[in-house]
């Protein structure tokens, strides 16, 4: 028995896929035979990340209906053509991704009708998610599912702390809800003041390199829309950054008020206030804020360690995966690219389109209130 992992090859980084890297190499270390695959022939993406998993290309893999198990993420668990008789994990990092990409019903549907297919595949095992907001939204959506949680980890011999006192700067994601990041930053700068404050945005990095830039910046400027699980801010404050903004619901679990300064969802003026007072503060070395940053650093050393995460990612594979049965016999093989044949990755369109719709989907909860 093999374990699939289906993984996205995107041109840009993303934790998602460094993720399923590592939880592979995990589970290969502890003797459970498993693979990274990729569609459409994509090569090994461990360019920004040091990964040690096995990669296997969909167009040179069959895989075992009758042994594999198949481990499908959230993104494309609608798009991959399952054997009816297959064994499928559907691996969800980010719950709120599970139905982006279906389209909207049309008026007089039944709701009946909305089954969600891959969720009522009869091989399907059981769901794995990275944090306890995902957990409550796949308890909640899929009542009858066992869906099981892994506690995802920082590699603190990158991500370590930098020097308490640092250069003024101010550290973002740009590729994130750029809009208001430049909103942000624009206010900033027309109210004056925090004129000495040099940007440092995180782009065309990789990862030693977005820890080298976080252990020399102070502050990290969170801005997620509706994540699974964040992983930059965990990342800064990991390397001793104080991080403010908002938690995407996935990072509600962290970014508490002791080890972080978390700002309500899309509101500029609180978030833009935060900073002010944050970067006042720090100018003048408030030993409340080196307090807040050795907070951080604990939480994230003692609760996401990477020992953890593999030690569940073992675990929680090995409790949904079936035990091999007895005697090797016939067996049915697909080939895996048929069964990858439709999955694609979003285009930068798509994307786009993706974080305008979760804007205007704040704006308007803002709206009703």
């Amino acid at each position: 028995m093999t374990l699939h992992f289906v993984c996205p090859a995107p041109r840009q980084p993303a934790g998602g896929v460094e993720k399923i890297y590592q939880f592979v190499a995990a589970l290969e270390r502890a003797g459970m035979p498993a693979v990274v695959v990729h569609p459409n022939g994509a090569k090994p993406l461990a360019y920004w990340f040091e990964g040690a998993a096995t990669v296997v290309r969909a167009d040179a893999l069959d895989f075992d209906v009758d042994r594999d198990v198949l481990v499908v993420p959230e993104r494309w668990a609608f798009d991959v053509h399952l054997p009816h008789d297959a064994q499928v994990i559907v691996l969800n990092q980010g719950a709120y991704l599970t139905f982006g990409r279906l389209p909207l019903p049309e008026p007089g549907t039944d709701l009946s009708s909305l089954i969600p297919g891959p969720f009522r595949h009869p091989g399907l095992l059981g769901v794995v998610c990275v944090s306890t907001d995902s957990e409550r939204y796949l308890r909640f959506t899929f009542p009858e599912l066992e869906v099981r949680r892994i506690h995802v980890g920082i590699d603190t011999t990158v991500f370590r702390p930098g020097d308490t006192w640092r250069d003024h700067a101010l550290a973002y994601m740009p590729r994130r809800r750029s809009d208001e990041v430049g909103e942000l930053l624009r206010i900033l700068a027309s109210r004056g003041r925090s004129s000495d404050w040099l940007l440092r945005p995180l782009d065309g990095l990789d990862q030693r390199g977005v820890a080298d830039a976080l252990r020399a910046t102070p502050v990290f400027l969170n801005f997620p829309i509706r994540e699974g699980f964040p992983l930059p801010p965990l990342e800064a404050m990991a390397c001793g950054c104080l991080v403010i903004g908002y938690t995407g619901r996935g990072g509600d679990e962290y970014l508490l008020p002791d080890c972080s300064f978390p700002v309500p969802e899309g509101d500029s003026i609180e978030y833009a206030r935060t900073v002010e007072t944050v970067i006042d503060g720090y100018s003048k070395k408030d030993e409340h804020l080196a307090a807040i940053s050795r907070a951080a650093i604990d939480l994230v050393s003692t609760e996401y360690t990477m020992d953890r995460q593999d030690r569940e990612t073992v675990e929680v594979f090995a409790q949904l995966a079936p035990a091999p049965g007895g005697e090797a016999g016939a067996s049915t093989t697909v080939p895996m690219q048929s069964i990858l044949r439709d999955v694609r990755d979003p285009s930068p369109a798509r994307v786009l389109a993706y974080h305008a719709r979760e804007r205007l989907r704040t704006l308007t909860r803002r709206g009703l209130r």
